[in-house]
């Protein structure tokens, strides 16, 4: 007598490969959306931002007139963020694999019915469900601490010179940036994008807000897709064979 495992129903299988191909096809292209955006202007002219957009590629810098701004796209490095730029390309490589796995697992899942399930599409859907989840979680739990790396040493996107900004010894890790003539500074890390994933600060002469992009939002919106077809496409338990 042998162990043979049990056949998900054809409907089954076909809702749970539909929810894995939708799954795939928001996971692989959030990486052409910006992930974080970090928004910044003075308080007597709602009119005037300034916006970067953290995004695999690099930094992306939106300027609204009577700004002293250049829009630009930068990568991570030219903009003084190297820690965020290898914590974006561990993410890109992560939700590539999961998007992968996504579009594996749908086609594992439309030959259920010729082929019993088997231990490679337990594999690739528990796969899939840990990768999915990791990257917008990854982004969420490092993006503050890998800002605040280097925030001290180098100024940031939304301000100049480390060396101008932040004298020799400032202890901690700060947010700052230059709007025209003024200047809003955030010390000691208490509030800003280097505190905390998502929030809104004003400070007199100045205000920003910072928090998820619309490629955050796909991928995690994909990881809960993909958790859905996962848990309806799972093989079940295995059942005797009582064929000799």
């Amino acid at each position: 007598m042998g162990v043979v495992a049990r056949t998900l129903p054809p409907r089954r299988s076909s809702v749970a490969a539909v929810l894995l191909l939708v799954a795939g096809l928001l996971v692989l292209p959030s990486l052409t959306f910006g992930w974080y955006t970090i928004s910044a202007g003075p308080s007597n002219d709602p009119t005037a931002q300034i916006s970067e957009t953290l995004q695999p590629q690099g930094v992306v810098t939106a300027c609204s007139a009577g700004t002293a701004c250049t829009p630009s796209t930068r990568a991570f490095s030219e903009a003084s963020l190297p820690a965020t730029g290898t914590l974006y390309s561990t993410v890109t490589w992560i939700e590539l694999a999961a998007g992968t796995l996504a579009f594996v697992a749908a086609g594992l899942l439309l030959g259920v019915s010729r082929a019993p399930p088997s231990r490679l599409l337990q594999g690739v859907l528990i796969g899939l469900v840990i990768l999915a989840a990791a990257g917008p979680a990854l982004l969420a739990v490092d993006q503050p601490s890998a800002i605040c790396a280097v925030s001290s040493h180098d100024g940031t996107p939304l301000g100049g010179s480390g060396a101008t900004l932040f004298p020799s010894g400032t202890p901690g890790c700060a947010w700052q940036f230059s709007i025209g003539g003024g200047a809003w500074y955030a010390p000691g890390g208490v509030m800003g994008p280097q505190a905390s994933f998502l929030g809104h600060a004003t400070e007199p002469g100045g205000q920003v807000s910072w928090g998820p992009g619309i490629g955050w939002g796909l991928a995690l919106a994909g990881a809960l897709i993909g958790a859905l077809g996962s848990l309806v496409g799972f093989p079940g338990k295995t059942a005797p064979n009582l064929r000799p």
